[in-house]
């Protein structure tokens, strides 16, 4: 608060998991995008596994997208990554410049002597963009929960390396020359072994394979034979309101809220249970990591708003922003290098407020087709629809027409509630469309396909 910008919080993605975030905060991507749908998850094409403890997750076609070192070496600058998800995997067939293989041993002083040394590097030696990994306090938070003495000890652990950091680059006279972001993947929720939802409650045989806990899948036991007619339908129905009170509900990946953007991707099983705050969803009774914190919960959940905060030259001082998501995070990464990102799921510029001078301004496209207004020809339908209702307590059809024709001062007022910042622009050419205006909104009415391209109106708060 008393120097650089923060963010009141960043929503983090869903699955709100460590890889998942970690790689959507590279690539500006969905995990649905990038590939990286959940810490463990199978793959029917490659007919494989992956898992943090496994080798698998070290092949480059798990990873889709460009990560932020790909995209600043590929115009020219060098990358140096001491731990970052992905980073140690050759995606696209490349590495970062400079990286160090994931080792959670390595204490937090090495990890800061290896970026400081990279930095005391010949300039055309010498990384342009780094990473830097602190498991701290996630692991204290699964351990103790994110309330606790343990995570206490964990925030000083990861503080006091952060001051490590910081202390070098004053060594070296770059700390009011360098952009620093310091950021989380995700938040913390505390679970309990009592709150668990069992499967074995729900079904007599459970002869599926579960991915256990706050962001639960299923899928076909038998893989890949069975991967495509495992009864999913059936699944859900028999797991559907069950209960009462029921700690988590079943959908079809397809039928979750859209703004998970958790649906398209082979990876992503078919079954989805999404569980409520400081619950479970576990096979059986043999479930045992349950007391501590977890998380990868829904992302609207405010124990799983992770942190943000900017410290440099090009961010604005003692600055407190909105919160916004972490998909926007790579494009103001590459605004900060200078580069052009990759095509991603963030919106560019949208995190301009954050600095002092934005590299990136957008422009709004040019209007290819523009409209003219609808002209009254007559106030007798020229096609009754096949309507046949009698109106009795409204004057005539001419009359109830009539309303619909406004004045001129009536579609100015018209324009000015349901569009008060301009009216829509058609980037497709060749549209021939009307503008027509309602007392409770304005529509572009296309002579085309004889139906709105858009609709406009305002609903005023109660």
């Amino acid at each position: 608060e008393t120097c650089g910008t923060h963010s009141k919080y960043m929503r983090a993605v869903y699955p709100t998991k460590t890889f998942p975030n970690h790689y959507t905060i590279v690539t500006g991507l969905y995990p649905e995008s990038h590939g990286i749908i959940d810490n463990n998850m199978y793959d029917v094409g490659l007919d494989a596994h992956f898992s943090l403890s496994g080798e698998e997750k070290f092949k480059p076609e798990w990873w889709k997208g460009q990560p932020v070192w790909l995209t600043a070496m590929s115009q020219n600058l060098k990358a140096g990554t001491f731990f970052w998800p992905g980073s140690d995997v050759a995606i696209g067939g490349t590495y970062p410049t400079l990286y160090t293989k994931y080792n959670g041993s390595i204490p937090y002083e090495e990890r800061i002597s290896g970026i400081l040394k990279w930095l005391d590097n010949a300039q055309p030696e010498r990384p342009d963009i780094y990473t830097l990994y602190i498991e701290q306090p996630d692991s204290s938070g699964h351990s103790f929960g994110p309330v606790s003495a343990g995570v206490i000890k964990a925030l000083q652990e990861a503080d006091k390396a952060v001051g490590m950091l910081m202390d070098g680059l004053k060594q070296r006279n770059l700390h009011k020359c360098v952009n620093l972001i310091v950021l989380a993947d995700h938040g913390m929720e505390k679970t309990y072994c009592k709150k668990l939802e069992y499967m074995t409650n729900y079904f007599k045989e459970v002869d599926f394979y579960l991915y256990a806990g706050p962001a639960a899948r299923i899928r076909a036991k038998n893989v890949p034979n069975d991967y495509f007619t495992c009864s999913k339908h059936g699944i859900v129905y028999t797991a559907c309101c069950r209960r009462s009170p029921q700690h988590f509900k079943p959908y079809l990946t397809p039928d979750l809220p859209k703004r998970f953007h958790y649906a398209n991707n082979i990876r992503i099983d078919k079954v989805h249970l999404l569980v409520d705050r400081q619950w479970l969803a576990v096979r059986d009774k043999s479930y045992s990591s349950c007391d501590g914190g977890n998380h990868g919960y829904n992302n609207e959940f405010k124990s799983m708003e992770a942190i943000f905060l900017a410290y440099g030259p090009s961010f604005k001082e003692k600055t407190e922003v909105d919160a916004f998501e972490n998909i926007e995070v790579y494009n103001l990464m590459c605004d900060l290098l200078h580069i052009a990102p990759a095509e991603n799921n963030g919106t560019h510029g949208s995190l301009n407020h954050l600095l002092k001078k934005p590299f990136y301004n957008p422009s709004h496209p040019k209007e290819v087709s523009s409209p003219s207004s609808c002209p009254v020809s007559s106030l007798i339908p020229a096609d009754d629809l096949g309507c046949n209702c009698t109106q009795t307590s409204i004057g005539s059809t001419e009359e109830l027409n009539e309303r619909l024709n406004l004045t001129t001062e009536e579609i100015k007022k018209a324009s000015s509630s349901h569009l008060p910042y301009g009216r829509p622009k058609v980037l497709q050419k060749e549209k021939v469309y009307c503008l027509l205006s309602h007392h409770q909104y304005v529509s572009g009415y296309s002579y085309d396909i004889r139906m709105p391209l858009w609709t406009a109106y305002t609903v005023n708060k109660p």
